[in-house]
């Protein structure tokens, strides 16, 4: 579809440079600035997208109904303070963000507002050890000397409104063509790939058979299942010994094939 939009269309916008992600390697810090907001989302593998979810009283969610069960997401503005090297220099960023996170990060959270008093009060040292999953540690920093400048406050103050961008949901209509449109054949290659790498705990290149280690290995999907299936067909006795990475690179191969023939 072909849309003209000439120089002054409000509907493009550059949000997604705002959705902040750490980067392992590096210390973060940053100031959250508002209460946390809790929404459901659902992700479509053969899109390769996320979809709020539109489900409440009076909505029905046609991404619920086809069977793509949600998931909690939470969503805060923060200050993208500054951020830390491995040599320990540290880059002042002082950007307004979203930050949003699942569960896991929010128990954290907590756990540094019960334990300190509200966190708004205090930066939060962010220390990233896996990029894609985002692994991380959250401390708060107990200095009573704040990075925050008042810049940085100003610009928050005319970018308040950026988490509403993130929590805004789409029609019915809107989903549904989402669901219909045509799958990214590239993307859930990639999707399926990226779930036979965490299974094996190892980075794999698509397009080569070069492999090296990583530092978590999860347990996922249609090769997951694969696995485990293969395992129970496999005598009790000689279970240990079953030669997982031959298997794996047998779906591996599958992936490939099936992507050169599409």
């Amino acid at each position: 579809m072909v849309r003209k939009v000439g120089w002054r269309d409000k509907k493009v916008d550059n949000t997604t440079d705002y959705r902040y992600k750490a980067q392992a390697g590096r210390i973060d810090y940053i100031r959250v600035l508002d209460d946390c907001v809790e929404f459901l989302i659902h992700y479509i593998p053969d899109k390769n997208r996320y979809v709020n979810c539109i489900k409440n009283e009076n909505t029905e969610c046609p991404a619920c109904n086809a069977g793509y069960v949600p998931e909690k997401k939470y969503v805060c503005t923060i200050i993208y303070i500054s951020s830390k090297d491995k040599t320990g220099r540290e880059e002042t960023i002082g950007k307004t963000m979203v930050w949003s996170f699942g569960p896991d990060k929010y128990v954290q959270l907590r756990g540094l507002d019960e334990e300190y008093g509200s966190i708004k009060k205090y930066d939060i040292v962010v220390i990233c050890t896996e990029t894609q999953f985002q692994k991380v540690s959250l401390n708060i920093n107990t200095s009573k000397k704040t990075r925050v400048s008042k810049e940085m406050v100003e610009e928050y103050k005319a970018n308040a409104q950026l988490i509403d961008k993130f929590t805004e949901t789409k029609s019915a209509g809107e989903v549904e063509e989402i669901l219909n449109s045509e799958a990214n054949n590239d993307s859930a290659y990639t999707h399926k790939v990226n779930q036979v790498k965490n299974i094996r705990g190892k980075s794999v290149d698509m397009d080569s058979e070069d492999v090296s280690d990583t530092s978590d290995a999860i347990e996922t999907s249609e090769v997951a299942e694969t696995v485990t299936a293969t395992k129970t067909e496999q005598d009790p006795e000689e279970s240990d010994e079953l030669d997982i990475d031959a298997i794996i690179n047998t779906e591996l191969d599958k992936l490939k094939k099936d992507k050169k023939s599409k």
